[in-house]
């Protein structure tokens, strides 16, 4: 199917970190591909309406917000290359996906941490990108073909993935990558990923109800004896960063766009224009001169005013529960509903909204391998049914029963 191999496409552009060569205008043709995919998942599964009312209502409120605002600096460019951002979110959360759909994304995703592990011990081999990275206080983080808290994004969601497909469809390679993904997750050192997949993963696994009770009390024992030690080594980075503890720097940025947010409460400065902002040299030294916000709330609030943040999260919170409840019924509606929290705890310490690796965590949400959207008959199918009852009607005109 077209889409989902536009899907893979994205992903794979991902796991060989072909943003690594630089390539120019690589971001905006990595977006394209997941908006492509998007669209093409409309045309041949079709849209809930309801969701793209909302996708356009959060579009127009962010457009004419801009007009109002007084920020001297405030440039239009920003916010249209910035509108993706929603588009792309909106535009998966519409779909209706089906059980083929949702087997074939978490396969996608359950494998992609895994391979990026490969491809990144390759690049090693050849000098090209090390597979680890190492930070300014000194802990070793694991980081694939990309950096680490990227890496942490695909893991999160490939242990999440793997997850979703050993507990609903029991195989023991998913099992086997439920184990390889976390140990992944755990050596990026990403404390909020894991804080995020960890959770969702037991919950799946306790509330299983294909896996029968012997299964649920045995796996994490053997988990435990086949895994324990990796599992523990891989753990390190996680536990190193943990004990320095801190934002990393963030709390000063924060500060900093919170004193800007109030100036400019009602309005905001303008979609997207934080990220073009230049920073007081005094701010960009505290975070090692990344100047990305890494906490949407905040950003929202300087960009769209308090009001807007408020809109835009409410609107957003509505369109994914709405999408929920119609994806997987009041069955599949916890978990999505676990996920949707967890994103927005997410969301708190990064840039997750706008970032392909993080917001694919709520296309996962979504998705249900017992789909409630009724599969099409298949035209094979149509075709015999007709000729049975031409039959029928021209043996009853050939032999007439006296009544």
């Amino acid at each position: 199917m077209l889409p989902r191999a536009i899907l893979l496409t994205g992903y794979l552009m991902t796991a060989f970190g072909l943003g690594l060569f630089d390539i120019p205008y690589y971001n905006i043709a990595l977006r394209a591909v997941f908006v492509a995919a998007a669209i093409g998942f409309i045309i041949i599964r079709g849209a809930r309406p309801f969701v793209l009312g909302c996708m356009m209502v959060t579009i127009v409120y962010i457009i004419i917000i801009a007009f109002f605002t007084p920020y001297p600096e405030f440039t239009w460019e920003p916010v249209i290359f910035g509108l993706n951002q929603v588009l792309t979110v909106y535009l998966f959360m519409s779909v209706r996906y089906n059980s083929e759909d949702a087997a074939r994304i978490f396969a996608i995703a359950s494998w992609m941490p895994l391979l990026m592990f490969v491809v990144g011990f390759v690049y090693t081999l050849a000098r090209f990108h090390p597979l680890f990275s190492q930070t300014m206080t000194g802990i070793v983080r694991l980081q694939g073909t990309s950096i680490p808290a990227f890496y942490a994004g695909i893991a999160m969601c490939g242990t999440f993935a793997a997850t979703k497909m050993a507990v609903h469809r029991p195989q023991a390679r998913y099992v086997g990558l439920v184990l390889i993904n976390l140990m992944i997750l755990l050596a990026t050192g990403a404390r909020m990923p894991a804080a995020v997949a960890i959770p969702l993963c037991i919950i799946l696994f306790a509330t299983s109800r294909q896996l029968p009770a012997k299964v649920k009390l045995g796996f994490p024992v053997f988990g435990a004896v086949i895994a324990g030690g990796p599992l523990a080594l891989a753990a390190g980075s996680l536990f190193s960063r943990l004990e320095t503890g801190g934002t990393s720097g963030r709390d000063v940025m924060w500060d900093y766009i919170e004193l800007l947010a109030h100036d400019y409460w009602w309005t905001g400065v303008g979609f997207m224009q934080i990220l073009y902002m230049e920073f007081p040299h005094e701010v960009a030294v505290q975070v090692n001169g990344i100047t990305a916000v890494h906490n949407d709330f905040i950003r929202l609030y300087a960009e769209i005013g308090m009001p807007g943040m408020i809109l835009f999260y409410s609107i957003l919170s509505i369109a994914y529960l709405y999408a929920a409840n119609k994806s997987g019924g009041w069955r599949n509606l916890p978990i999505s509903t676990l996920t949707y929290i967890g994103f927005l705890a997410f969301s708190w310490t990064d840039n997750a909204f706008g970032t392909n690796e993080y917001y694919m965590l709520l296309v996962l949400g979504l998705l249900n391998l017992e789909s409630t959207v009724p599969a099409q008959r298949q035209p094979e199918q149509a075709v015999r049914f007709r000729h049975s009852w031409l039959t029928q009607r021209a043996f009853a005109q050939r032999y007439p029963i006296n009544r």
